[in-house]
């Protein structure tokens, strides 16, 4: 009787496990130029391209922002640039998606190409800040996809052309980074997308937009592999944000937040009450959420550090080293 216990305590622990998901750090895809390290230590200048899960209110006159967002807080993109003591340059705004051409929105009418042709138009070579960056120093950061995927006109195109219009979206998308690339540009991280229907604002919903968001994201990851292998010197890694929030809610409580999936808003609560929560509302993370993302995100530009890995590297000769000193003087015992 005690071995079926046992049996079956394993078997849950292994169903636990194969379920469990791990930060977005472990799990994130890189692919980095042989040529061009990708030199974190080195990087001053931040800039990201997005919507309002990255905006801050960005003065693209002279690039000041005032730095609020939907966060009730930092977003992650101040968050990060501080870790590094990167200067950012955000060129995200609120209901961006990459094409409105493709994906039309009422209310909202800026996109990555509009994006794109802020930065060209201030940082590009003979620009007012192209002084400020250089391939080396630079960062390009994007997190883009959300407003296309659950914007997409599901009413009257079945699903094979839904899965070619996000195959065009990413494919307009890597133009842009194509075009940034042309500019200079040689360090690229890209965000996938989360799961949208495990954010709150889509409890209830019958629509299946992670069908989407996989076709999405693997397409983003097919792109970034062949432009690396066009483009050698380029360094493009893809942050697994999807799975970074689903870690966060899984482990909820161990980040002291009350549940993981309800948000702050509309419950008559005080801002005292916000870092108890992962949402701030349907959509939007806390900024207390947001320092999580910034911390992992980090940590995983850390940890392809070439300078870190040559640390590494130099660390394991030195053990070789010490280890064949202590074959040798074990040797030499022998000899006496």
């Amino acid at each position: 009787m005690n071995n079926i216990f046992l049996i079956g305590f394993i078997i849950m622990l292994i169903i636990k496990n194969a379920f469990a998901y791990l930060e977005g750090s472990k799990t994130s895809t890189t692919y980095l130029s042989s040529t061009n390290n990708f030199n974190y230590h080195n990087i001053t200048e931040l800039v990201v391209f997005g919507d309002s899960l990255s905006a801050i209110h960005t003065n693209f006159n002279d690039m000041t922002y005032t730095g609020i967002n939907n966060s009730k807080g930092e977003s992650w993109t101040v968050h990060l640039a501080n870790l590094n003591n990167m200067t950012l340059w955000n060129y995200s705004v609120s209901g961006a998606c990459i094409d409105k051409d493709i994906v039309p929105r009422k209310y909202f009418t800026t996109t990555f190409r509009e994006e794109y042709t802020y930065f060209i138009e201030r940082m590009s070579k003979g620009r007012k800040y192209a002084d400020k960056w250089n391939g080396s120093n630079t960062l390009f950061t994007f997190w883009l996809g959300t407003n296309d995927i659950t914007s997409l006109n599901r009413t009257e195109f079945p699903q094979a052309f839904l899965n070619q219009t996000l195959d065009t979206l990413g494919d307009i998308f890597f133009t842009n980074v194509k075009g940034l690339y042309d500019t200079g540009a040689r360090n690229f991280l890209i965000f996938n997308v989360q799961s949208i229907n495990e954010i709150p604002s889509s409890n209830g919903s019958s629509i299946n937009f992670d069908s989407d968001v996989q076709n999405f994201n693997e397409h983003i990851q097919k792109l970034s592999k062949d432009f690396t292998t066009k483009f050698t010197d380029s360094n493009i890694i893809i942050y697994n944000m999807m799975e970074e929030i689903r870690y966060i809610q899984e482990h909820y409580k161990d980040y002291g937040f009350i549940n993981s999936n309800d948000f702050w808003d509309k419950k008559n609560l005080t801002e005292a009450d916000i870092p108890k929560y992962i949402w701030i509302d349907g959509l939007h993370t806390t900024f207390k959420t947001n320092g999580i993302f910034a911390d992992d995100v980090n940590k995983c530009l850390l940890s392809i550090d070439s300078l870190d890995n040559k640390n590494e590297e130099g660390k394991d000769e030195s053990k070789k080293e010490e280890g064949n000193d202590e074959s040798k003087k074990e040797k030499e015992k022998d000899e006496i």
